[in-house]
This record gives structure tokens, C-alpha cells and sequence, in this order.
């Protein structure tokens, strides 16, 4: 774990991916495929879960992502 100035503590696991972000009451999780892109972020804030998102690429490209709690998706661009 890996504390900021700036009061987050942040966790990398050993392929050096951010897996988890804390301040106070409030909490950030990640998740990764085999290729080291990111598919998944959760917040939780007071414990509770307040966000969750997947995110679906086209190679290196994300081209969808989903709000699950929401039960919603946006189409993401990137040049």
C-alpha cells in the first residue's frame, strides 16, 4: 500500500495495476483481464456500494460502458 500526500492510499498488485483506492469513508476498487485493461471499477462510500461499472473494449479501444446498478450502458469513443 502506498500512502499519497494528498491522503489516498493506494494498492497495486505485482503486474503494477491500481486494484484499490481508499480515503476516509470512501473506497475504489478495479479489475483487469489478461491484457492489463481495466474492466471494472467500484466505489463504495460508507461501506455501501454506490457505483459499479464494466467497461468492454474492442482490442485496446473501450467502445461500451455499463452501469450495473443502473442497469445502463454508454458507447465510449476514443480516436
Amino acid at each position: 500500500m502506498t500512502a499519497a500526500p494528498n491522503g489516498w492510499k493506494y494498492t497495486w498488485d505485482a503486474q503494477n495495476r491500481l486494484m484499490k483506492a481508499e480515503k476516509g469513508d470512501k473506497k475504489l476498487e478495479f479489475a483487469y483481464d489478461f491484457m492489463s485493461r481495466r474492466t471494472g471499477r467500484k466505489v463504495f462510500e460508507d461501506g455501501k456500494l454506490t457505483a459499479d461499472e464494466k467497461f468492454v473494449f474492442d482490442s485496446f479501444n473501450m467502445a461500451l460502458k455499463y452501469d450495473m446498478l443502473n442497469s445502463s450502458s454508454d458507447s465510449v469513443c476514443q480516436p
